[in-house]
């Protein structure tokens, strides 16, 4: 097992931005990005306004049932496995939801990714706890990375889903495309999470 002095301050810092990712994904594009996609997936599918506000609502129930489960599945399975595949798991739901046109589909879509973005902070939080008990100075500024993660998200949400609409904009469904690239995102930085994750859990 590797020791905490393995463990330079910038490393400590790195670390930490890559457990952001899990935040970005949660928190910043999970979620966000649904209210930038809205206006023009109502427009297609002629949701009411009652049925379009409903699709948040089933993302942060899923959120609060995914917060009340999390301490059971970390009691099962391993926290590195909940964080990065959860990230991993948002991106293909994501990917899903460029082929949905049931407004029920989409609840359930709404449902899980709540879930599972509960799963994913939950998880990061714990583990950017854990790292910064490797440098109890430097605390503040590790929980302040992680934290920001969302922001980050949400940043490139907003650039990425304006572009994405634009270029499908000859499509019967525009807003599908930015829904693959959005997935894709989100499991690229599952991918890029694998690493250092593992290389934390092994320290601490």
């Amino acid at each position: 097992m590797p020791s905490n002095k393995n463990f330079s301050v910038s490393s400590l810092i790195w670390l930490s931005l890559w457990l952001s990712l899990g935040g970005a994904v949660s928190l910043g594009i999970s979620r966000f990005s649904y209210g930038l996609l809205l206006p023009a997936m109502r427009n297609d599918f002629g949701w009411s306004y009652v049925l379009a506000g409903a699709m948040n609502t089933s993302n942060a129930l899923g959120y609060l049932f995914g917060a009340l489960l999390t301490p059971y599945l970390l009691q099962r399975i391993p926290i590195e496995r909940l964080f990065i595949y959860g990230s991993a798991s948002t991106g293909m739901l994501m990917m899903v939801g460029g082929v949905l046109t049931d407004s029920e589909l989409w609840l359930v879509q709404r449902c899980l990714a709540g879930l599972i973005s509960a799963v994913i902070f939950i998880s990061g939080a714990i583990l950017v706890s854990r790292l910064s008990s490797l440098a109890n100075h430097r605390a503040g500024l590790l929980l302040g990375l992680y934290y920001g993660g969302p922001g980050v998200g949400i940043v490139l949400s907003s650039l990425v889903v304006p572009w994405s609409l634009w270029q499908s904009v000859q499509r019967v469904y525009p807003w599908a495309a930015a829904w693959w690239l959005l997935g894709a995102v989100c499991v690229v930085f599952a991918g890029f999470q694998y690493r250092p994750i593992y290389q934390l859990v092994q320290a601490v």
